[in-house]
């Protein structure tokens, strides 16, 4: 890399590449590991939101299309279906500042969903209860983390330092 010298700057032909990479930065440098790893899952949902949602929603209204053509349960077609609302009603407050409301009631719904997925998906482990079963979980993590984090303000989120 050439410097060139014009007064008191230096300027280089060549951009540092490093000086633009955010660097994650958590408040507390003594928390716990299992703070930070939440910190982290809380971060990266407050970045993405409400895109796991409206994934969510997508994925249980496919669901309740396969459970009604294929598995022929319409019992389970209309959970589904109902789940998929909750997800989609959550995605929609979410994006509309309505945070607290938002996350409530994607908790329920992830809750729903493995509830209503998790013991078959146990018991004859097909790919339709098990996939759903799975999303259901992670997304009952991400949630209830999310509402406990807006309840309480712990863990708090990573700040992004240039």
């Amino acid at each position: 890399m050439v410097e060139v010298k014009a007064g008191s700057q230096t300027q280089t032909d060549k951009p540092d590449i490093q000086a633009n990479v955010p660097v994650p930065h958590y408040p507390d440098p003594n928390a716990p590991k299992t703070e930070k790893a939440a910190a982290t899952l809380a971060t990266v949902s407050s970045e993405v939101d409400p895109m796991p949602h409206i994934f969510m929603a997508s994925a249980c209204t496919v669901g309740a299309g396969y459970a009604y053509q294929y598995l022929r349960q319409p019992r389970t077609a209309a959970i589904a279906a109902a789940i998929a609302a909750g997800y989609a009603g959550a995605a929609y407050m979410i994006n509309n500042n309505q945070v607290h409301t938002g996350y409530y009631i994607a908790s329920l719904a992830s809750i729903g969903l493995l509830a209503a997925t998790g013991p078959k998906a146990y018991a004859i482990k097909d790919p339709y209860h098990v996939s759903l079963a799975s999303l259901g979980a992670i997304s009952t993590v991400g949630n209830t983390l999310k509402t406990y984090q807006i309840k309480t303000g712990k863990p708090r989120e990573y700040n992004m330092r240039k």
